[in-house]
């Protein structure tokens, strides 16, 4: 079975590699020259990369739209007006988290299969290893599961099926990933500042933090309790106030500082750990 990626993003260019290597990968549509310049380093063939649909020399089994969300239904309209009738028994799947399978639907009188499935991970500065065993999230559209792992195997995906009960569930999935990787990456950005604030700029010191903080939470995951230490769960008003004091001179730190215990605390009252009051005198700390 071989593959056609359209997109050359991070998840395009890692996916072409993966694909590359297992010697699955028939193209990657790559318009944008700097992103056409960066795949040399994947090991990705020049042979491999095409800048339109009608450098296609063969149809793949599989098209992978890796392209960003609000560009999916255009490419599917000019894949369906290219091939057209070709397309019969040819696989399609989008790799967004937050988009339906109805972006397919110009391509269903061509009797193609279809489904989205959505690699649930960050692709920042990843390589090919990092599908290995990787949990994609997948709305089976009109395809079968069985199909679908088949498909998913070529790259050592694990497939986890979802049914969403409308779109709104698909967008907090979705969410669920931002957070996860957005937010947190956010706060140990935030902690790189403020080490260098300090003169500190120990990356080690930041690390086992992270590490312990993770293996805290996993390992109290499913339950209602929040692993946290510090003033917040303290509720140590001075110890905030002090803080509030140090970055009284660096006005985008002392917001970043303010918004993230202004949302810690919102987590920690929806948990129960505050009381309305509580929240209520810890959050006028902050003056924002």
């Amino acid at each position: 079975m071989d593959f056609g990626v359209i997109g050359c993003g991070n998840l395009g260019k890692v996916l072409s590699s993966k694909l590359a290597n297992e010697f699955h990968l028939n193209f990657i549509l790559c318009r944008n020259k700097a992103c056409k310049d960066e795949l040399e380093k994947f090991n990705i063939s020049e042979s491999k990369v095409i800048a339109s649909l009608n450098e296609i020399k063969s149809l793949p089994d599989v098209f992978v739209v890796a392209v960003s969300d609000n560009s999916i239904i255009e490419v599917i309209h000019q894949i369906a007006g290219q091939f057209q009738r070709q397309l019969k028994g040819k696989y399609f799947f989008h790799t967004s988290g937050i988009t339906s399978t109805d972006e397919f639907k110009p391509l269903i009188h061509y009797n193609v299969k279809y489904f989205a499935a959505h690699p649930f991970q960050t692709f920042y500065n990843a390589d090919a290893s990092i599908f290995n065993n990787l949990i994609w999230g997948v709305e089976k559209g009109n395809t079968s599961e069985n199909e679908i792992s088949d498909i998913l195997n070529h790259v050592n995906g694990i497939p986890l099926f979802l049914d969403f009960k409308d779109k709104k569930q698909k967008i907090l999935y979705h969410l669920t990933a931002v957070a996860t990787s957005n937010f947190f990456k956010g706060a140990i950005e935030f902690a790189k500042y403020l080490s260098k604030l300090s003169n500190l700029n120990n990356t080690k010191i930041i690390e086992q933090i992270v590490v312990q903080s993770v293996k805290d939470s996993f390992s109290k995951f499913g339950t209602n309790e929040f692993p946290l230490t510090g003033p917040l769960a303290r509720k140590d008003a001075l110890t905030i106030q002090k803080h509030l004091n140090a970055l009284s001179d660096e006005k985008d730190l002392y917001k970043i500082y303010s918004y993230f215990s202004l949302a810690t605390l919102e987590i920690m009252k929806k948990n129960g750990n505050l009381t309305n009051e509580e929240f209520k005198n810890l959050s006028n700390l902050f003056n924002l």
